[in-house]
C-alpha cells in the first residue's frame, strides 16, 4: 500500500475531526436542530422528539445495543434512507426510567 501525502492526511484529519464535531454536537450535547430530545417507545415502533420540534417516526432494529452504561438505538426512519443512531447516556434520565428503557429493549421483545 503507497503512504498517504501529507495533503491527503490533512484532508483526512480534517474530514475525521469535522465528523467529531458533528456528531458531539447532536448526540451528545443536543444543540442541533436533529438532535432527539425526547422518544416514545410502542413495541418496537418510536418516535423521536427532536429540538426543533419535529417528530420522526421509525423502528428500533433488533442490532441496537442495550449496556448499564449506554444505550444505542439504531433505528430505521420512515422518512429517511438507511439507520439513524440515537445514544443514550444513563445521566440523561432518571435512574428508575433509564433501568426500565434498558429491560424493555432487551427484554420486552
Amino acid at each position: 500500500m503507497l503512504p498517504l501525502t501529507g495533503l491527503a492526511q490533512t484532508a483526512l484529519a480534517v474530514l475525521l475531526v469535522a465528523s467529531l464535531a458533528y456528531y458531539l454536537r447532536r448526540d451528545a450535547w443536543l444543540s442541533l436542530s436533529a438532535s432527539p430530545v425526547a422518544l416514545h417507545i410502542d413495541g418496537i415502533n418510536i418516535t423521536l422528539l427532536t429540538r426543533a420540534g419535529s417528530e420522526v417516526h421509525g423502528r428500533i432494529l433488533s442490532d441496537s445495543v442495550v449496556t448499564p452504561l449506554l444505550t444505542i438505538l439504531n433505528v430505521s426512519t420512515q422518512v429517511q434512507k438507511g439507520t439513524r443512531s440515537v445514544v443514550i447516556f444513563p445521566d440523561s434520565m432518571d435512574t428508575d426510567r433509564f433501568r426500565e428503557l434498558r429491560v424493555l429493549l432487551k427484554w420486552g421483545g
